[in-house]
């Protein structure tokens, strides 16, 4: 039988992965359909290539983020996975609870023989995927390449609003190039199809410049691209150049300074709140660098997207976290939405000391931020601590190149048609929090006064 192998892998300095796993499984298994992430050929968007796949192996040695996520999506497709170790390394808990086939090798020889026993003693569960698979999905990596391309309706989109914008000749065409450049690499496309960014791209985008400071580097947990790695300047441009991103990812190392600040200050057990958690990127960095930290605080994670669970729960694997972590789905626009700010669960009332709450504000008219403003301060005890942000109207900016300003917006509300942009002034943002009953203590703003970080807290 001939299978669709898909070969996932860190990449881990320590690990040679063209040397030591491309060449060795290339060679040996070269009757089966062998793709590789990092080859030389088209990219491969693997979240849609896993579910055609027969067989997914995974060298798990280093952890990932990105092969974090490329083995949530082959769970999520029911492909079977065989995840494979160096001698004298771990994988995450994360990964062995969730996973039943493993190899651990000692040499590339060692490797080879043991995927053949594994492939021989497990050749009816994947001749089962690849008879259920056989008639509803492109059985190659070149159709599922194109097809994936030839059948967004998203694309079509983007160009009838590029048509329909009031632009020069010379704009238009700078915005189809730059539409054919997001094509070209993952998060542009997400961008595309699904409007902004959910807790996985943000993970991916708002750590970037603080990991770069930090250097994290031997545990695996880089989630930036290397400079000279960008597939092209458009993907260069949303991770290092647009002032939009330049501000998240100051916002988000200002969260970090100030989440220690008030959980060092924090007397006794604490209980976090986080609202939307996404993936709680920054209070998991925040903690991994401070095991003190971990012992004296329970979280609570509000999310509508379950997937975010996963995502949490990597990362505080991935980094060593043991601290209680409970995940609550809640659609927060129902929740506003309602006649109680807080009614999607009573039980929450008063119950938390410290409350991170960043994101939904972009979102959301005004009406709708001083509901989100209302529950958060309802979640805080007497005496707690709410974080949160807000993106500012441009007329607040200040030393922003106006050439970037305008690619910026071209792209995410052009091109992109992209939904965060909702804007509120730091002015009525603390009306708001006044008028739910809080005291705003400190505003923490970055360079360019984008995305402020806001500090408030209960009165008691």
């Amino acid at each position: 039988m001939k299978y669709k192998i898909y070969v996932a892998h860190s990449r881990d300095e320590r690990l040679d992965y063209r040397r030591e796993l491309y060449i060795p499984i290339m060679q040996r298994y070269e009757r089966h359909d062998v793709i590789v992430p990092h080859g030389n050929g088209p990219y491969i968007d693997s979240e849609q290539l896993l579910p055609t796949c027969h067989l997914m192996i995974a060298e798990v040695s280093y952890p990932s983020t990105g092969l974090g996520m490329e083995l949530i999506w082959a769970r999520n497709a029911k492909t079977p996975v065989l995840c494979l170790h160096r001698t004298g390394t771990v994988p995450s808990s994360s990964i062995t609870n969730k996973f039943s086939y493993f190899i651990q090798y000692t040499s590339e020889q060692d490797m080879l023989e043991k995927i053949d026993t594994w492939l021989t003693s497990n050749e009816s569960e994947l001749q089962a995927k690849q008879i259920e698979q056989s008639n509803l999905l492109p059985s190659s990596n070149e159709e599922i390449f194109s097809s994936h391309h030839a059948t967004v309706d998203y694309i079509q989109e983007a160009k009838r609003r590029i048509d329909a914008a009031d632009l020069t000749g010379e704009q238009s065409e700078n915005l189809y190039m730059e539409l054919d450049k997001a094509q070209a690499f993952h998060f542009g496309r997400f961008l595309l199809e699904h409007h902004g960014v959910n807790g996985e791209w943000s993970h991916q985008l708002f750590p970037w410049r603080f990991l770069s400071t930090q250097e994290v580097l031997p545990d695996g947990v880089v989630v930036k691209p290397k400079q000279d790695e960008f597939t092209n300047d458009l993907e260069k441009f949303i991770y290092i150049e647009a002032p939009v991103s330049v501000a998240s990812q100051q916002r988000f190392m200002l969260f970090v300074g100030l989440i220690k600040k008030t959980l060092e200050e924090a007397t006794g057990q604490i209980q976090v709140a986080n609202f939307p958690c996404g993936w709680m990127s920054d209070l998991c960095l925040t903690l991994k660098f401070n095991e003190a930290l971990q012992q004296k605080i329970e979280i609570t994670g509000f999310d509508l997207d379950a997937e975010n669970k996963d995502g949490v729960e990597q990362l505080l694997t991935q980094y060593r976290i043991n601290t209680p972590f409970t995940f609550c789905q809640v659609d927060a626009t129902k929740a506003l939405g309602s006649s109680s700010a807080y009614s999607f669960s009573e039980d929450k009332v008063g119950c938390y000391d410290f409350v991170i709450g960043h994101g939904l504000s972009l979102y959301f008219p005004e009406k709708d931020c001083q509901n989100y403003f209302l529950l958060m301060a309802a979640m805080l005890k007497p005496g707690g601590t709410l974080l949160t942000s807000t993106m500012t109207p441009s007329t607040d900016w200040r030393s922003v190149d106006t050439a970037l300003i305008e690619r910026q917006r071209h792209f995410f509300f052009t091109v992109c048609n992209c939904r965060f942009s909702l804007f509120h002034s730091v002015d009525k943002v603390k009306n708001m929090l006044r008028t739910a009953g809080l005291e705003v203590a400190q505003v923490v703003p970055d360079d360019a006064n984008m995305f402020p970080a806001i500090v408030a807290t209960k009165p008691g």
